[in-house]
């Protein structure tokens, strides 16, 4: 049987990989290519649908190690529904020890908590005029923090000259999302302002008990002309 591996992303942060045929070192690097193309998605978690692979050598092996390189120690995976000979040369190397493996997709399961997932989001813009705007909203915790620092590197790749962070919809700060905070501005640099806007009260509590708020501008609302003007 022919290989193929088709990759899916959800809006909640879920990244699903089927499958299908025989994994071997002719057909390991598209494998490779769609776990690659995942991680750039910065999923929660991946999800391999592994049900119609029905053979895997050693280079799809080193791929699946490579996945769990590549997503790091933050994003769960899961293998689900692996055939017999599949799941013994997995268990060989002891790699079934630092995954899931479930004999059906559960979407309750496998997302562990895609309702809380799904309940945070934090969108990145970049503007030609050097700006990086991230709109935070939901509860920003230990189980979404990941989501927000990756928004945070993908904006310090762009090097903007200021980092606006809109959070009039960010309802819950915990000291995990205080972390990423801090962790913006050592990314940032000193030369880069970061402004936070429409920050609520209780969120705002949560920042000044650490002082942070005395390392960026604290606005009501976004005011295009003071941030803008560079």
């Amino acid at each position: 049987m022919a290989f193929d591996a088709t990759l899916e992303t959800t809006s909640s942060g879920i990244a699903k990989i089927t499958l299908s045929g025989e994994l071997d070192g002719a057909t390991a690097p598209a494998f490779k290519a769609k776990v690659e193309a995942a991680a750039a998605a910065n999923p929660q978690r991946l999800v391999l649908l592994m049900q119609d692979l029905e053979y895997m050598a050693s280079a799809g092996l080193r791929v699946l190690i490579f996945s769990k390189q590549k997503m790091g120690t933050s994003v769960d995976i899961y293998l689900v529904g692996v055939q017999e000979m599949v799941l013994d040369t997995i268990k060989k190397t002891g790699f079934d020890r630092s995954v899931y493996i479930i004999d059906e997709y559960d979407g309750e399961q496998s997302t562990i908590n895609e309702q809380e997932i799904s309940s945070f989001q934090a969108n990145l813009e970049t503007t030609s005029s050097g700006i990086a705007k991230i709109t935070l909203s939901g509860e920003l915790d230990g189980a979404t923090a990941p989501a927000f620092k990756a928004k945070v590197e993908a904006a310090a790749a762009a090097k903007p000259q200021r980092l606006v962070l809109l959070m009039q919809d960010l309802e819950y700060m915990a000291s995990a999302g205080l972390r990423v905070l801090i962790f913006s501005k050592q990314k940032m640099g000193t030369s880069v302002d970061i402004y936070l806007v429409g920050v609520q009260e209780m969120v705002l509590d949560t920042i000044k008990k650490t002082g942070f708020d005395r390392s960026v501008y604290i606005i009501d609302e976004y005011d295009a002309e003071q941030i803008e003007n560079l």
